[in-house]
């Protein structure tokens, strides 16, 4: 059964790249299926207007349950104001998905 949520997080090339390696190598993951979709461009967007209000996105949690909605993992600017904050929903326990 697939998880009905997945976390996807930027890392860097080497990173990524050694995690290929891995995946590929020694857990039989293969690649190469493509689908067109709006979300990348969406989710550029949302980082872009992320940044220009203060935030380093890093990473997102899609819900598969709740297709209306994504949510970013973030660093906060540390210049940034409170009128740069966009709506920001707190967690109980940060860590659960």
């Amino acid at each position: 059964m697939i998880s009905n949520k997945f976390i996807l997080l930027h890392i860097d090339n080497q990173d990524s790249n050694n995690f290929l390696k891995d995946a590929i190598s020694n857990e039989g993951v293969e690649r190469g299926v493509y689908f067109r979709s709006s979300l990348v461009q969406e989710m550029k967007e949302h980082f872009s207007h992320m940044k220009d209000s203060g935030y380093f996105p890093i990473g997102a949690v899609v819900d598969f349950d709740n297709t209306k909605n994504i949510e970013y993992l973030f660093r906060r600017h540390p210049n940034q104001t409170d009128e740069m904050k966009l709506v920001e929903f707190k967690h109980h326990n940060p860590i659960v998905l």
